[in-house]
């Protein structure tokens, strides 16, 4: 029976993407492999340098032998350039998505992930996934503008085989396989009512997205936005009369804390925001440990 399920690889895999070809050659497999399996919808995707998070519909066997092959196509490309890197870790964790307010919640987290682990990028600039073209007009002339055909030998020299000989729908921009030639976003943006809700989502939904990295064991990463204002909640929780700026340093001290170990907030994020000096907490969470 298909469902839509939440793919994902966990965190402790040792880096596999090293550099921007990397990654296009990562790109590439991607794609290949999804399309040797037509019966798979990909809604979306975000690669990441040694995980992967992947929302799809099908059912949990596609699912399984879909990331088998990208498994085994990843592993023939490193050893092909005599890269030896260990995928003991890269395996697949699955969770079928009971709900469309699942479904949607589990879209936003796989976009944002991307570009969170680049405090440089935007959600419409991580170029290692689908994200990047959801509500993106620009983003879907270009392609439809620029694109072109990924050739028999490309597709050849990214497999080490003939089994993507018959594909000829694929379309590549900017080096690699653009995502909107084999990914069903449109399916995928009609989950939100809006444009504007899907960055709602991503941006400011900030407790569901803590739900989903909690129940996949992730390290969750906020901006100093999304910190601030999580940290402002919790402070009107408890001090409601008063705010971050006139709570006292104990306060700060305690609040520092739980930004630190259930929210992940970073050392430099809880100076940025709670003006605590780096040394005090250099001492508060060595001594907690």
């Amino acid at each position: 029976m298909k469902k839509h399920f939440h793919l994902w690889t966990p965190e402790n895999q040792q880096v596999i993407f090293t550099c921007e070809d990397d990654f296009k050659t990562g790109m590439n497999i991607f794609a290949l492999c999804a399309v040797l399996y037509p019966s798979i919808a990909i809604l979306t995707f975000e690669l990441m340098d040694n995980h992967i998070h992947i929302v799809l519909y099908c059912t949990e066997a596609e699912a399984k032998a879909f990331f088998a092959r990208f498994k085994y196509a990843l592993k023939k490309w490193l050893n092909s350039i005599g890269r030896f890197v260990d995928l003991s870790e890269f395996v697949c964790k699955l969770r079928a998505l009971d709900s469309t307010t699942d479904i949607m919640n589990v879209i936003s987290y796989s976009n944002r992930n991307g570009f969170l682990a680049n405090p440089d990028q935007t959600p419409y600039s991580y170029r290692w996934g689908a994200g990047r073209f959801f509500f993106n007009t620009d983003a879907k002339l270009r392609y439809n503008n620029e694109s072109t055909p990924m050739t028999m030998t490309q597709r050849r020299q990214m497999l080490h085989s003939h089994a993507a000989d018959k594909v000829g729908f694929l379309k590549m921009l900017d080096g690699y396989v653009c995502p909107l030639s084999y990914c069903s976003i449109e399916a995928a943006e009609s989950y939100y009512r809006t444009g504007s809700n899907y960055f709602y989502q991503i941006a400011r939904n900030i407790e569901a997205q803590k739900a989903i990295a909690t129940e996949i064991g992730e390290t969750i990463r906020y901006t100093d936005e999304e910190m601030f204002r999580i940290a402002n909640t919790l402070c009107k929780e408890k001090f409601p009369n008063s705010s971050l700026s006139l709570i006292s340093q104990e306060a700060k001290i305690d609040l520092a804390t739980k930004l630190h170990y259930e929210w992940g907030a970073t050392k430099k994020q809880l100076c940025r925001i709670l003006k605590i000096p780096a040394t005090t907490l250099d001492q508060l969470f060595v001594s907690q440990k």
